[in-house]
């Protein structure tokens, strides 16, 4: 959202589910983001996307991350999945 001073407003919801190969919820992380960007910050994230940082502990093996991002404005959801093997450690 627009803001009179020229900057952008947007609220997003973020979170990591992890599963394993029998299809197990092993961890999860969410947490929710209010952002406060520039003309020049808002025109870099509509072309390249807003970079952010999570961390989340996971198990030896197979497992899948389900990683999913609602846009609070407009209410969309766009998500994925990854399959990783992690390594024993």
């Amino acid at each position: 959202a627009a803001q009179p001073d020229g900057h952008a407003r947007a609220e997003i919801e973020f979170s990591v589910v992890a599963w394993d190969g029998e299809g197990n919820r092993v961890n999860y992380t969410d947490r929710g983001l209010a952002l406060n960007l520039s003309a020049e910050q808002a025109a870099r994230g509509l072309a390249s996307g807003v970079p952010l940082h999570q961390e989340i502990d996971l198990p030896a093996g197979e497992v899948y991350l389900r990683i999913a991002v609602r846009d609070g404005a407009s209410g969309r959801i766009g998500s994925m999945e990854i399959p990783l093997k992690v390594p024993k450690g």
